[in-house]
């Protein structure tokens, strides 16, 4: 039925296979099951911890993934610490997740579905260095200079 196929591997035998909710989902939910690392930041306000899914994924060829949190990540006070996570299509360990919020926070209950990966077609460009841009309305206003 389907030409190409996302391939996962668990890296830990506690690891959940990323599934889809519903057939029209978007993304595949990720299960975090252990604090792989406290990254916090000594006199920071900030807590940093980067937890383990134990899997590993293959994207097909001219593909990559991205993690980003899911809408229910909001509901534990708790941030994706880099927005997305690019995941190299080259890359086989396993993904970890990286928060951030306030200190006050309890740790996350592990196992915790918070975030998903998504498959993203690699666009392939050649890098050209230019003396000028084009034109447009715009110009180089930026930062609420279409307020």
């Amino acid at each position: 039925m389907f030409s190409r196929q996302l391939r996962f591997k668990k890296c830990d035998p506690n690891a959940v296979i990323p599934t889809k909710a519903h057939p029209t989902d978007t993304g595949y939910d990720l299960t975090l099951i252990r604090m792989s690392k406290d990254m916090s930041i000594p006199g920071f306000e900030q807590k940093i911890i980067m937890y383990d899914t134990g899997i590993a994924v293959c994207p097909p060829d001219g593909y990559y993934t991205e993690v980003v949190p899911r809408s229910s990540l909001s509901k534990t006070g708790y941030m994706l610490a880099n927005s997305v996570g690019i995941i190299d299509s080259s890359y086989r360990g396993s993904i970890k997740v990286v928060v951030t919020g306030d200190n006050s926070l309890d740790d996350l209950s592990l196992p915790f579905k918070g975030f998903q990966l998504i498959l993203r077609k690699l666009e392939e460009v050649e890098v050209v260095e230019v003396d000028d841009l084009d034109d447009t309305v715009r110009g180089d206003g930026g930062f609420g200079s279409t307020n």
